[in-house]
């Protein structure tokens, strides 16, 4: 391995060189209709490509009796009630709900198998034109269907309940992609074409519950989100019905939770320039160098260091270890990372990347195996220790590219 530090810059974007499994996912694609969807309480819905049965039936007993006439005739009298077993079939996939829902009846958990579901029926546009709940509900058999790529289940009930049409909830605010900089508070609403159909809302931020409306201001229900943290974030809804059906927002809004000290005011405030400084981007700008310590001031602000003083205890480092090399850099605390490669903080933007010829770079996230941060200056920054896995190659470069974005 071999090491050299060449800071790279381009406009607004700075970058120190060392030399020396990201896991994609990708969103499997819908159908565009389905013949129905079950809902399992605390289950994500599953599609159904056919669904039989249902209905109830009655014993009939029969007897002689005589007519008025003095004849005889056989009058029939209705018997014991039951409910009519449903059949669902759906292509295979990777998805092992029913197999899972039937084992728990193999292997005697009968108590947690039987559930209430809720089939909602749709016509061949996918548009809803009936939802039912089945009572206690439970798989009496499942198998392969008439060929391989299909899966049966045949589903025994108690009995079944027709349910209201769904309310229609979408998210109304905030807008699409907003972005929102030192947030205390965000009000998050949701509105409901069928209001009177809705018993409450629950908001979620992801997987997270950020608040319930139980009553409704006209057609919009919202709630206010305290404190949310830096991030990128799936604000979505989930309406529940009177009859205690639940109805998932038609939408997702995707928001951008930015907190910090934006470099403009770390530039203004930090007493490093002074106020004639300010105006002078070869002093205070963000490739500028005031201390000529070859690390230009968007680094300095990166790292929450002087710019006007040399110090290259923060400068990126390759360590190597009993089993591994780590990557090591200083960064500002309070921001938030999508993957162990990438961080952002107020208005810059931290990225690890790699290369095997130093033109063509990439982010490194492939080549980083875990990490580990250490909070360190108080609180105000942390160092983050990224260990590298297995490298497929005997020479690779790695630098720490900082990029100061444009507020929205």
């Amino acid at each position: 391995m071999r090491a050299s530090f060449a800071p790279l810059a381009a406009v607004y974007i700075a970058a120190f060189l060392l030399v020396l499994w990201c896991e994609s996912v990708r969103a499997a694609e819908a159908p565009s209709f389905a013949h129905a969807i079950l809902q399992r309480p605390d289950a994500k819905p599953l599609l159904l490509s056919r669904v039989s049965g249902g209905g109830s039936e009655t014993a009939v007993t029969e007897f002689q009796i005589v007519d008025p006439q003095g004849l005889p005739a056989t009058r029939k009298i209705p018997g014991e009630l039951s409910w009519v077993d449903l059949t669902f079939e759906r292509p295979l996939d990777d998805r092992t709900d029913l197999w899972d829902w039937r084992e728990q009846v193999e292997s005697g958990n009968i108590g947690d198998a039987r559930q209430d579901i809720v089939v909602t029926l749709l016509d061949f546009q996918g548009v809803e034109i009936g939802k039912k709940r089945f009572v206690n509900a439970w798989p009496r058999s499942i198998q392969l269907g008439s060929t391989a790529l299909k899966e049966s289940a045949v589903i025994t009930h108690e009995g079944e309940i027709p349910l209201g049409p769904n309310p229609q909830i979408s998210i109304s605010a905030p807008a699409q992609s907003a972005v929102f900089w030192n947030a205390t508070a965000l009000v998050v609403r949701a509105t409901a074409q069928i209001p009177a159909r809705v018993r409450r809302i629950d908001f979620f931020a992801g997987a997270s519950l950020i608040g319930t409306a139980s009553a409704p201001g006209g057609t919009e229900f919202a709630v206010t989100w305290t404190n949310p943290p830096p991030g990128i974030h799936a604000l979505s809804a989930v309406a529940t019905d009177p009859d205690g059906a639940t109805f998932a927002s038609e939408n997702r809004v995707t928001v951008t939770l930015l907190s910090g000290l934006t470099f403009d005011q770390w530039r203004r405030t930090s007493g490093h320039f002074k106020l004639e400084d300010l105006t002078r981007p070869e002093i205070s700008g963000p490739l500028a160098d005031p201390d000529r310590d070859r690390v230009p001031n968007l680094f300095e602000y990166a790292w929450d260091n002087d710019p006007r003083r040399s110090d290259a205890t923060a400068l990126p480092r390759l360590e190597r270890h009993s089993d591994s090399f780590v990557f090591v850099y200083r960064r500002r605390s309070g921001g938030f990372g999508a993957s162990l490669d990438t961080y952002r903080y107020a208005d810059v933007q931290y990225v690890v990347e790699s290369s095997e010829d130093v033109v063509t770079w990439k982010p490194a996230g492939e080549l980083l195996q875990s990490a580990e941060i250490v909070a360190d200056r108080g609180g105000a920054t942390e160092t983050v220790s990224l260990k590298l896995s297995s490298l497929r190659t005997s020479r690779l470069f790695f630098r720490l590219r900082s990029e100061l974005l444009a507020r929205p």
